[in-house]
């Protein structure tokens, strides 16, 4: 599990840190945790690594605050968890605008951050699971309901994803095509449809003779060797055959 501690405090930061790692050991958790010293290092940091499980924010510093941060994270990101460290409770409202997981008061109580731990490793259980997606902007978690189709590209893969706000990218991942099949394969609703392509039966519209129709429009295309296996898959999808 990656973690960001974003703090300008240094003595509040290694206290967090000391929390975490005692969890991390007591629960048999793996746990990898940064910690910076204002919200501009982290962004900085994000801009390039997007796969942080848990955020934990102080909300008063200095230039960007913990708020204005999470606000920012949340516009290109909805999973991951998010805890603010505040010595007031004034901002706990506003917490609610980010989805925000927990709010711990200075000073910081431990049992109160492994209880953030324990819920945290709770919901990504309950969460649907995601791809690592490399790309030159750096590391992602895509989560799987988000990806429409992907398309082998030489020896990277396109990927079709859908954003928070409804918004389609075509992006080019430097993980191949058979690396993500092997990581697909016990995921139901991704079936091969040609075999530059992988298709995700929950946005698909219909199935035609030589392509594959999404519910965005996009047409994927269907070889006539795979043609009657895509659609018996299709039909037993959305039949409750699979699950």
């Amino acid at each position: 599990m990656k973690i960001a501690i974003v703090e300008d405090r240094r003595e509040h930061a290694d206290l967090l840190l000391s929390y975490l790692e005692a969890w991390a050991q007591k629960s048999g958790q793996e746990i990898w945790v940064k910690c910076y010293p204002d919200a501009e290092a982290f962004w900085f940091a994000w801009e390039e690594e997007k796969d942080f499980s848990a955020l934990f924010l102080d909300i008063q510093m200095d230039g960007m605050n913990g708020m204005e941060l999470a606000r920012r994270v949340r516009r290109e990101n909805r999973t991951a968890q998010i805890i603010f460290t505040t010595g007031i409770s004034d901002y706990m409202q506003e917490g609610y605008e980010v989805a925000a997981l927990h709010y711990l008061l200075k000073p910081i109580d431990r049992q109160k951050v492994e209880q953030c731990m324990d819920r945290i490793c709770e919901r990504e259980k309950r969460e649907r699971p995601c791809l690592c997606l490399r790309f030159d902007t750096g590391t992602e978690r895509v989560s799987l309901a988000d990806i429409w189709w992907l398309g082998a590209l030489r020896h990277n893969t396109l990927v079709c994803t859908q954003d928070g706000d409804g918004q389609f990218r075509r992006r080019e991942a430097q993980n191949s095509m058979g690396e993500l099949e092997k990581e697909l394969d016990s995921a139901d609703a991704f079936i091969r449809c040609h075999r530059s392509y992988l298709v995700n039966l929950a946005h698909v519209r219909r199935i035609e003779k030589t392509d594959v129709v999404m519910d965005n429009q996009d047409r994927v295309p269907l070889s006539r060797r795979l043609y009657h296996g895509v659609n018996e898959d299709f039909i037993r999808y959305y039949t409750g055959g699979r699950t």
